[in-house]
């Protein structure tokens, strides 16, 4: 954070505009539409195959909203200089996004590691592929 209207100015002369509450309105319009981006990508079921399924990333959605909600909170705390220091410096963060990714590539890995250790009939897929 910056501080100041007198110090963002001089960092730089367009910050002048950008006040905490358009800001603040633009954070939350950001983390809506991230939101509805990840659930559109999730649940489209798309024109070409994909080699794992997809619409199973729906349900790291709890851990999605997390992350969004943490960040805009750090964000607006101003403890961190940038947004690479917060993905980089939070500890909460870091967990949600080592938990994401795990969740994600069990889900991309899945089937593969289940046929080669032979226990596809211990799986069941409650969402059909077409």
């Amino acid at each position: 954070m910056l501080g100041d209207e007198e110090t963002a100015a001089k960092h730089r002369p367009t910050l002048i505009r950008y006040t905490p509450r358009l800001l603040s309105h633009l954070l939350t319009t950001s983390a809506a539409v991230a939101v509805m981006t990840f659930l559109i990508y999730t649940m489209e079921p798309g024109r070409v195959a994909t080699p794992f399924h997809k619409e199973h990333l729906f349900y790291t959605l709890p851990i999605v909203i997390y992350g969004i909600f943490r960040y805009t909170m750090c964000a607006e705390l101003g403890k961190f200089a940038g947004p690479t220091e917060i993905l980089l410096k939070d500890k909460m963060m870091i967990a949600s996004i080592v938990l994401w990714l795990s969740i994600a590539m069990f889900i991309a890995y899945h089937d593969p590691i289940v046929t080669a250790m032979g226990l596809e009939r211990l799986t069941w897929d409650p969402i059909p592929q077409p």
